[in-house]
């Protein structure tokens, strides 16, 4: 798995650094692996999410996520906005806040849980085929520090991979059309 990110990272190195195109209203559809704190397992699974602008600079957004590994299954429900501030042609920087509704069932009881968060972002477009994010999350008190990068193979089509370190670590590959 750690020589497929380090593929996929590379890549975005190897395209031209041709002008910057920002993009951000997208459907995605990933492969997910989430590695709890408290147990020694990772759980696999999928997640869908998408980002819509409303305004020239206000971004809806949400997801949803379901990994299992039996008897263990977590699912979580996101949505969430945030305003966009253009600092640069090639970096953008958005805050916004989001609700985080999340069931868990390990085989011996189910939880769950309703959060609300902050979330930090910025993008940067080094060049036309590449588009790199830094992300702060602050969910119920816990800190929440990751990145993503996204290689686009046709213009509205790129495929990447994130990654979050927290309470729980989460790594996710996947698709994301732009539109």
């Amino acid at each position: 798995m750690k020589y497929l990110l380090l593929f996929l990272f590379s890549l975005f190195f190897i395209s031209d650094f041709a002008s910057a195109n920002p993009r951000f209203q997208n459907v995605d559809v990933s492969f997910s692996v989430l590695a709890l704190d408290d147990q020694s397992k990772s759980l696999t699974g999928f997640s869908i999410s998408g980002e819509h602008f409303i305004d020239q600079d206000v971004l809806l957004h949400g997801g949803f996520e379901k990994v299992t590994k039996s008897p263990s299954e977590v699912s979580s429900l996101t949505i969430g906005a945030g305003y966009r501030h253009i600092y640069q042609e090639n970096l953008h920087l958005l805050a916004g806040g989001e609700l985080v509704k999340s069931t868990s069932d390990s085989g011996s009881g189910n939880t769950s849980d309703t959060e609300i968060g902050l979330k930090f972002q910025a993008r940067f477009f080094p060049a036309n085929r590449t588009q790199l994010m830094a992300l702060f999350r602050i969910i119920d008190g816990q800190s929440i520090f990751g990145g993503e990068a996204q290689y686009f193979f046709e213009e509205n089509l790129s495929a990447g991979g994130s990654v979050e370190f927290g309470k729980n670590d989460h790594v996710s590959l996947g698709l994301k059309y732009w539109y």
